[in-house]
């Protein structure tokens, strides 16, 4: 005979099971020994599961497996060390870390790390912070050719490996930059153009000049840094050899690719990752697996088994139970003694146990559905009831002896299986065909008020015991005992002595009063729900002294109510007293509970403050309400408790899905849906508490974000009543924008950047309009011009139209209607010679160039992710024909252009065109004599301070603004300036600076203004 100590084996269907007769016999006295305690695992550790969120070192290989050995990982912003998902050691934090990544020996070594708003240096991991400066790393870090680069929410930054000194990246408008060594770099620019060094810097190769490529995205690893194109496959590699082609090139033929559409989104930087973490199984085993000898965790699967180590979380073996239906193979694995079963639950339920191998094991017991059952008292599914010592039972009628294929239902309708066979089992695994004999008679209807338990005596057999009357229907749960004895817990309002039966032979009753002041208004807790991935309820067990030893739930400290829940319906034909006091609650105040045989009932206390409990068996895991929380543990069922060790990050937390595992075992502890376990028992007591580490200031002052600027205005005139509307270049998209009355469309419509002029009144017949609703877009006009920019009005129009665009000259020009068939927002066009329009979705990153025929997307900027929120328009040029693409940045106060080759489709390098700080008035201070090369309308914050003709105070604010702005060597000047100031009723204002200039509120009353480069 096969030995069956701890092996984990096969499944066909063999005579396994004692009889079910119709009165109880004898208690069995089997041969073998009563089982023993099966000692817990230990010492205790922690582990994260590939279902938490776990951020790795950037720096790992580019295949993204870990390496060899510990790996460190933030967790919740702290930091850990891991062994496969395994917490080794932790350190807190003053604050909650968002990334980190290791630096190379020739940049210092060891850890740059970063939180919301700081930058952290470390020469270990679990070591000291060395704040670098307050900024944020949102976008990471990177090893640059001599410095450590952040990519910060104000803009590319370098830090001195040495001084830790912080300054800003040197080229303009680059996004992104890191280095293979001191020699190999490449960097990435707002607008897709890379360039690569392999001399240290001294000399740059440009990426789509060479070679043809748009770039998206840099990405390190292996020793290389790769340079992905817009369909997010690497293109060239920068590597030992220099920069090498990792595809085929793409021709050269049409537009250049800098500018093609792109086929596939910027993959996100910075995503989570769950290598190097445990299995999710390891959760399910901590919950409901089997502890085997050699530190093995057996844990069941849907249809299958898995073995993992106790010591790693690793998986070591797996397998499928061979020719299982799946409908039956719902399980859970129990250890009892030496035996190794397999308890499963479904319409019905049966035992398996395991004996040679993992994939076939053997039918041992079987249990009748409710509806095959005459016993009004049948417990529905899934009910088994055991301990941690190897008892266990089944709150129903024992099945046939012996088990076979008969005792389970053909199909869910009781109709053969697709296939034929009319069993879950394959003949060939089934066994001998049972006789007529074997198949038992379910018996004769039930004594009136009866309920029934099948209890496993040892050595594969199972014995039915009972209960009736008063008894039966006050039952709460049964509780397996030494060989085959049972014992039924019964809630009762106190009888007279007289009227209690003797209870049968195998069986003792212990009755507990309903509302015995002992509970102080705790709840029993109901059996494991059907749903639950806990099908052996060990929440009660018979202690050495007899006594029964069990959990309560207390009520919450701040809802003494919350404890209870009615939610759990009782059996039709059973009274409900009993049903009243069963919570289905999970996790909250849990705490052990004693009942002596009299029914006589301790509540062993909680340690002070617990919140928070998470229990199975002897085993349960504490936690208070404090932030960070003490935690505690008990080995004996509640009755003591003793300071432990806890997690890196998160509180206990019962997880919303029932199906999720939440319980404790001589395993450990699932602790909830964030994917955190606790391995084992015991281990060293918490360290002592600590203070937080003393606030340290950075070594370097972060580059501060700009104030918006300030516009300081007073009137001429007293403030006029609000004016009617009229479309601008605040109208918001979709809105109204004028009156659409028998094919004639009418607006009034305020020109941009005009100062004091008046609304224009637009009058325009056209059946192709549907509606008068869309959206105004800002047109830049050529040089020269009576007018800086014009408006352009996007209407709906009928099928097969598509959209119209209104153009809306400036001046006494009659409006032109241009078909624009195009979804999406329009940052801004410009005027064409001939009279077409060039027109940029910022968005989309799309060119698209509109004629008195038809809108086409002419174009496309490669995607780039870039962390400072730079803002991309189309810009003319100043000092020569032609277009650019502006980028700036409010938060860095950069602002770059790249000329723009419309007829070969390609983008030039990026220029400075100077900062916002540095922002002034057109023709004065430092814009004097400035000749700016471009012309951009960019949207701003800035601060506006009305006041009136005698300098009251009216007005101060912060105020959305699009402010018409000129740049070029060094100096950017503002040479007009709408803003929207909407708060308290107040009207919108225009301003046009420089001479001539002059300023409206939009109700008519004129008013002077001046922008405040000092701000008092």
């Amino acid at each position: 005979m096969p030995s069956r100590a701890g092996v984990l084996l096969g499944l066909a269907l063999a005579a396994a099971c004692s009889a079910a007769p119709e009165r109880p016999p004898p208690p069995a006295r089997p041969q073998a020994a009563a089982p023993s305690d099966v000692p817990p695992l230990s010492p205790a550790r922690y582990a994260l599961t590939e279902d938490i969120g776990v951020l790795f070192d950037a720096a790992a290989p580019g295949d993204g497996a870990p390496a060899p050995g510990p790996q460190p990982a933030l967790h919740e912003g702290i930091r850990v060390r891991l062994d496969g998902g395994v917490v080794l050691a932790a350190a807190p934090a003053s604050e909650p870390l968002r990334g980190f990544r290791s630096i190379p020996a020739r940049l210092g070594g060891g850890f740059v790390l970063w939180s919301e708003g700081r930058v952290y240096r470390a020469s270990d991991f679990l070591g000291a912070l060395a704040p670098i400066a307050d900024v944020g790393a949102p976008g990471g870090a990177r090893p640059y050719l001599g410095a450590i680069l952040l990519r910060s929410d104000r803009g590319l930054l370098e830090v001195d490996p040495t001084s830790l000194a912080l300054r800003r990246f040197g080229a303009a408008g680059v996004v992104d930059a890191v280095a293979v060594d001191a020699r190999r770099a490449a960097r990435l620019d707002l607008f897709g153009r890379a360039s690569v060094t392999l001399d240290g810097g001294a000399t740059w190769i440009d990426v789509l000049e060479a070679h043809g490529l748009a770039t998206t995205l840099l990405q390190e690893g292996g020793g290389e840094v790769a340079l992905l194109g817009p369909s997010g496959s690497p293109a060239l590699r920068v590597t030992a050899d220099g920069l090498v082609r990792a595809t085929p090139a793409p021709p050269r033929d049409g537009p250049s690719p800098s500018l093609h559409l792109p086929p596939a989104r910027d993959p996100l930087p910075g995503a989570s990752s769950s290598r190097g973490l445990a299995p999710e199984a390891l959760a399910l085993a901590a919950a409901a697996g089997a502890l085997l000898p050699g530190g093995r965790l057996l844990v069941a699967r849907d249809g299958g088994l898995a073995v993992l180590a106790a010591a790693t979380a690793q998986p070591i073996a797996d397998a499928e139970i061979e020719g299982l239906d799946p409908r039956y193979a719902r399980c859970q694995p129990f250890r009892a003694g030496e035996d190794v079963l397999l308890a499963c639950a479904h319409d019905a339920a049966h035992v398996l146990r395991l004996e040679t191998t993992l994939s076939a094991p053997r039918l041992e017991a079987t249990f009748p559905p409710r509806g095959r059952d005459p016993d009004p008292l049948a417990t529905s599914r899934g009910a088994f009831l055991g301990d941690d010592r190897g008892r266990l039972a089944f709150a129903g009628r024992c099945g046939s002896a012996p088990p076979g294929r008969h005792d389970f239902q053909e199909s869910p309708d009781g109709a053969a299986s697709p296939d034929g066979a009319r069993s879950p089992w394959p003949p060939a695994l089934s066994g001998e065909p049972p006789s007529e004999t074997a198949r038992r008679p379910r018996g004769e209807p039930a004594e009136d008020r009866a309920a029934r338990v099948c209890v496993r005596t040892g050595g594969g057999r199972w014995v039915e015991r009972r209960i009736e009357g008063e008894d039966a229907a006050r039952l709460y749960r049964w509780i397996a005992g030494e060989r085959g004895t049972v014992t039924a817990l019964v809630l009762e309002a106190p009888p007279a002595a007289g009227d209690r039966a003797r209870p049968p032979e195998g069986v003792r009753v212990i009755r507990v009063r309903e509302r015995d002041p002992a509970l102080a208004g705790g709840v029993f807790p109901a059996l494991a729900d059907p749903a639950s991935p806990r099908l052996v309820d060990t929440d009660f067990w018979e202690d050495d002294d007899g006594a029964v030893r069990g959990w309560l739930h207390l009520p919450d400290a701040t809802s003494p109510a919350d404890g209870a829940s009615p939610d759990r319906a009782a059996p039709p034909d059973v009274d409900p007293p009993a049903a009243r006091l069963l919570s289905t609650r999970r996790g909250g105040r849990i705490a052990g509970l004693r009942i002596d045989a009299r029914g006589g009932i301790t509540v062993y206390a909680l340690p002070p403050a617990v919140a928070h409990v998470v229990a199975g068996g002897r085993f349960a895991l504490a936690a208070t309400g404090d932030d960070p929380p003490a935690y505690f543990e008990s080995t004996d069922g509640g009755r003591s408790w003793r300071p432990v060790e806890g997690p890196p990050a998160r509180q206990i937390e019962p997880p919303l899905a029932e199906s999720a595992p939440f319980a404790c075992s001589p395993i450990g502890c699932a602790m909830g849906d964030h994917g955190l376990v606790r391995l084992g028992w015991g281990g060293p007591p918490p360290p002592p508490r600590s203070a937080p580490p003393p606030y340290a200031p950075a070594a370097s002052r972060a580059p501060r974000t700009a104030p918006p600027p300030l516009v300081a205005c007073r009137l001429d005139d007293d403030p006029p009543s609000p004016p009617p509307p009229a479309v601008s270049l605040w109208t918001a998209v979709s809105s109204p924008l004028g009156a659409l009355r028998d094919g004639v469309f009418t607006a009034s419509v305020l020109p941009p950047f005009a100062g004091t002029a008046a609304p224009r009144r637009v009058s325009l017949r056209d059946r192709s309009l549907a509606m008068a609703t869309g959206e105004a877009v800002p047109v830049l006009l050529a040089p020269g011009a009576k007018a800086p920019a014009d408006l352009l009005l996007l209407v709906d129009a009928n099928e097969p139209h598509g959209r119209r665009a209104l153009r809306v000259p400036a001046g006494a020009a009659p409006p032109a209607l241009l078909p624009f068939d195009h979804a999406g927002a329009i940052a801004a066009a410009a005027e064409l010679p001939g009279g077409g329009l060039l027109a940029f979705d910022a968005g989309k990153r799309s060119l698209l160039l509109a004629t008195r025929q038809a809108t086409l997307a002419v174009a496309g900027l490669a995607p780039v992710s870039d962390v400072a929120g730079a803002r991309l328009t189309l810009g003319r040029r100043l000092d020569a024909p032609g277009f650019a693409l502006v980028g700036y940045a409010v938060a860095s106060g950069e602002v770059v252009a790249a000329p723009l080759d419309v007829a070969r489709g390609e983008v030039g390098p990026a220029e400075p065109l100077g900062f916002l700080a540095s922002l002034a008035e057109i023709g004065a201070g430092g814009c004097g004599g400035a000749r700016p090369s471009h012309r951009f309308i960019a949207e701003l914050p800035v601060t506006l301070r009305l006041s009136s003709r005698s300098g009251a105070p009216l007005l101060d604010e912060d105020a959305p603004a699009a402010a018409l702005l000129a740049g070029g060597r060094g100096a950017l000047c503002v040479e007009a300036i709408e803003i929207r100031a909407a708060a308290r009723g107040a009207q919108d204002l225009g301003a046009v600076f420089g001479p001539g200039g002059a300023a409206a509120l939009r109700g008519g009353a004129r008013l002077r203004c001046e922008l405040l480069s000092n701000r008092p």
